[in-house]
């Protein structure tokens, strides 16, 4: 279970597995290995934005907050967003379901997803192409909170 925050530790690695905070970022010079930030709020430009999670390279349409992204912090992870994928591991109830990721297609996807809801999750490579990961989420809050629990595999 991995706390993030909006514009606190929203910073994520999928190599190490690991939210960080801008300043742990900066400070340890981790931009590179920034896979995705996870933001909160209500709407961007009238449409609802909620919880979502965006890659440092996205096109800034689609960030929601001004600024956010650290300096040097450039992959573009395809991420596809999903509902009902419930990997009992993430989860931690049954039914014993296990996700597959040698099939996992992520040719078409984006490089943002938006309006996450608690049990919803998304499928990610690292733009080096390293690693597959499924980002499961399990709590979240209306005030800029999220708790996710990730599945990673080496490709």
């Amino acid at each position: 279970l991995i706390e993030m925050e909006s514009e606190g530790a929203c910073y994520f690695s999928i190599a190490d597995m690991k939210a960080y905070t801008k300043e742990e970022v900066a400070a340890q010079n981790l931009a590179s290995k920034i896979d995705f930030i996870y933001l909160y709020q209500e709407t961007l430009d009238g449409y609802e934005y909620k919880h979502s999670f965006v890659s440092p390279a996205t096109d800034p349409k689609f960030i929601a907050i001004a600024g956010i992204v650290p300096t040097g912090a450039t992959n573009k992870t395809p991420m596809e967003k999903r509902a009902n994928v419930r990997d009992a591991q993430l989860k931690g109830d049954t039914p014993n379901v296990y996700i597959d990721f040698q099939t996992l297609d992520l040719g078409e996807a984006s490089d943002y997803a938006l309006t996450f809801n608690k049990d919803d999750g998304a499928f990610m490579k690292t733009a080096d192409g390293k690693y597959a990961a499924y980002v499961y989420v399990n709590n979240i809050d209306n005030n800029g909170k999220m708790t996710v629990s990730i599945k990673r595999y080496p490709l």
